[in-house]
């Protein structure tokens, strides 16, 4: 599962649609989770479809999902 250290919290995230060795350019699309009861990316996986032709980033917040607190 990939994750970046920030400072010393774990963030996970993931990425959908064409990868970074494509010689193709297209626009990121960033999908931030919210609001009680919504506490990670996998509640939007609707947003999918943008990734037919944007490189779409889903990431959950600290203390969300597979982040750390």
């Amino acid at each position: 599962m990939p994750k970046i250290k920030v400072d010393d919290i774990n963030i996970y995230y993931t990425f959908q649609g064409p990868n970074n060795n494509s010689s193709e350019e297209c626009d990121t699309v960033i999908i931030l989770h919210g609001g009680p009861g919504l506490s990670d990316h996998n509640l939007y996986n609707f947003w999918s479809i943008l990734a037919n032709e944007n490189r779409v980033l889903f990431y959950d917040m600290r203390g969300h999902g597979q982040s750390d607190d």
